[in-house]
């Protein structure tokens, strides 16, 4: 948790001195924007099957094995509907978000998986030598409808509520070195998987043409597209989300995909609406 807390602190500090150093004198707003641009960077904790305990829980099948990690999104919007007090905006989101964890030794797992794995009956072990760890790497994009709630007549200051739909590209690595130091890992492939994804932040606009966000976003990236396949190539693997006992007895249900991440950051308005 330490890690997670520097990692949200610095990320909502930049915010802030970034937009105070663009200006450092709150000046008037007029009207609302017709196009806002959110930039964000921040940190997310893994939940379901993404969360565990290292690569040994991925290659036993059990979850991801991954810890909290980095992440950073562009948002751009554009208004569709303005009240006095409130915007209605579509927008299309481009993200990424990064988790890795390290093992407490090496694993009894082949260098670069030959074509066929998984191996039905096979399960894994730590070995009392070596190192290992694992990343899971998810770029993401989506398109989406939010709801802005200005809380002053003047507004500059805002709650936004969004939901959208969102494509991911899940891939990874989990390696180990040996005790002669040698390094292996096994890839994963690029798996496509639609889901869902909610923000819920504040906003707020120091002038006509910038401001700041903080805030947090859920995202379920695997609802649609599972499949479990065999290796189809030397060193690399499927992601594997789907139950299929055929494959592996450990294999016994399906794995969710899913995180939560808070971020902070910088945000730009052009034209009226």
């Amino acid at each position: 948790m330490k890690k997670f807390t520097f990692l949200l602190s610095y990320a909502i500090l930049i915010s802030f001195f970034a937009a105070g150093s663009v200006n450092s004198q709150t000046t008037p707003v007029s009207n609302k924007p017709f196009f806002t641009i959110d930039v964000s960077g921040g940190a997310n904790i893994p939940l379901l099957d993404l969360k565990g305990n290292g690569p040994l829980e991925f290659y036993n099948f059990q979850n991801y094995g991954v810890d909290i990690g980095p992440s950073a999104a562009i948002n751009v919007k554009m208004a569709v509907l303005t009240r006095k007090m409130l915007q209605l905006r579509l927008y299309a989101i481009i993200g990424y978000a990064h988790f890795s964890n390290p093992g407490t030794g090496g694993i009894d797992i082949p260098a670069f998986q030959p074509n066929g794995w998984p191996i039905y009956n096979k399960t894994y072990s730590y070995l009392g030598s070596g190192t290992s760890s694992i990343r899971i790497n998810q770029p993401y994009g989506g398109l989406g409808f939010e709801y802005a709630q200005y809380t002053d007549r003047d507004g500059k200051s805002s709650f936004n509520f969004g939901l959208d739909v969102v494509m991911s590209f899940i891939t990874g690595r989990a390696y180990q070195t040996t005790v002669l130091g040698v390094e292996e890992f096994n890839t994963l492939h690029a798996n496509p998987r639609l889901g869902f994804g909610f923000n819920l932040f504040w906003n707020y606009r120091f002038s006509n043409a910038v401001g700041m966000n903080v805030g947090s976003r859920f995202q379920f990236s695997n609802l649609i597209g599972k499949s479990s396949s065999l290796t189809d190539e030397s060193g690399y693997m499927f992601l594997n989300d789907e139950a299929n006992t055929s494959l592996n007895i450990n294999m016994q249900n399906n794995r969710n995909i899913a995180f939560v991440g808070f971020f902070g950051g910088i945000s730009f308005y052009f034209g009226k609406k």
